[in-house]
């Protein structure tokens, strides 16, 4: 299959090593909102999604289904707690942490690499959400309703979110800080919706497009008409999302600057010639992080995404690229994975978040980077 390469040169030593440009290319098409990005991930069955609405005076209308944990189209849960409390609003918050505090565009992350003597600053952070499920002390399920706007899409094929914790404007997530900019104007750190808030003491999601979502829209409509939140974040329209991506700068022990591109997303999604998932159900490799959180307070709490400990381990020394020819030039500091198990920062980065680097299987109870706080 052939990729587009416009966008970040150093997809091309993922497409080197697979041997079409079959990664991390990242094309991208402009929202409704000028703000531009990656769409892709699918499910191996689609699910009838009914639509309600919440409040006569508003807007949008929330989504309600129900599903099991495995459900790969993301449909969110309304198992129905046994408590008899009533639906209220609820907002579900993420938030970047390193150290303990609370990072963003002009934050530095400090002591990562080898000797801990690495710095790292966010330039662009956003993750898609699906199969959010919450749940009461007893283990029942909780009726969950996700509110549909520009950052929740839901459709027959499944339903997911975007969290965009950064913008475009200010601190190194200006497009000069690294060489491969990428992030989007808009932010948005919420995902918000209908369930009966004082009843969930646990949470769980999927941290990227289910496959079924990624099937329909690649195999329906073009990178130009993908609705919101869905028009980025693809590696390519035709060869599947990215489910995580954090860019960011980098400078070593000597002051010498580089850049970091952590791109966790399916691959394996389609033969030689074929759209994604045109003809089969999954990608070979999934490649979608799973969390479960116990102990959760919906009223208050918040989900710390932790990228001290999604880079922890990293030697953080990479190739650089010509940002014209995209040729390699030479080496220096930086942190670079695509997904591919030939790049050697992706095995230690995708244990930080419990997905096997062979297989693409995860497992929630071996990741470190998402947790309750």
């Amino acid at each position: 299959m052939t990729m587009d390469c416009r966008t970040l040169a150093p997809t091309l030593l993922f497409a080197a090593v697979l041997g079409a440009c079959g990664g991390d290319d990242a094309e991208t098409s402009t929202n409704a909102d000028g703000s531009t990005g990656d769409p892709t991930m699918s499910s191996t069955s689609a699910t009838t999604a009914s639509t309600t609405t919440t409040d006569p005076t508003a807007t949008t209308t929330s989504a309600t289904t129900a599903t099991s944990d495995t459900d790969p189209t993301g449909l969110d849960s309304s198992g129905g707690s046994t408590t008899g409390e009533a639906l209220a609003p609820f907002s579900l918050r993420f938030a970047a942490v390193a150290n303990g505090e609370e990072v963003g565009c002009g934050s530095t992350i400090t002591g990562l690499g080898p000797d801990g003597e690495h710095t790292a600053s966010p330039a662009d952070l956003r993750f898609y959400i699906s199969n959010l499920h919450m749940y009461a002390a007893d283990g029942s399920e909780v009726t969950v309703e996700l509110d549909v706007n520009d950052f929740q899409y839901t459709s027959d094929a499944g339903q997911v979110s975007l969290i965009d914790l950064t913008s475009n404007t200010e601190g190194d997530c200006e497009a000069s800080a690294i060489a491969f900019a990428e992030g989007t104007a808009r932010e948005n750190d919420v995902i918000t919706g209908m369930t009966q808030v004082a009843d969930v003491t646990r949470i769980s999601f999927d941290v990227g497009v289910p496959q079924a979502v990624m099937k329909d829209l690649i195999n329906t409509t073009s990178a130009e008409a993908a609705p919101s939140p869905l028009g980025e974040m693809y590696w390519s329209w035709a060869t599947g999302y990215r489910h995580f991506v954090f860019n960011f700068s980098v400078e070593d022990p000597e002051a010498v600057a580089g850049g970091g591109y952590l791109h966790i997303g399916s691959t394996d999604c389609a033969g030689d010639g074929e759209l994604a998932l045109e003809n089969q159900d999954a990608c070979g490799f999934l490649n979608t992080p799973k969390v479960d959180l116990d102990g959760f307070d919906l009223a208050t709490g918040v989900v710390a995404v932790d990228l001290g400990r999604a880079l922890e381990g990293v030697d953080f020394l990479a190739p650089i690229y010509d940002p014209k020819t995209f040729e390699i030039i030479g080496e220096g500091p930086g942190v670079e994975c695509h997904s591919s198990p030939m790049q050697p920062h992706c095995g230690t980065i995708f244990a930080s978040f419990g997905v096997d680097i062979d297989d693409g299987v995860s497992a929630a109870d071996q990741d470190a980077v998402f947790a309750a706080q």
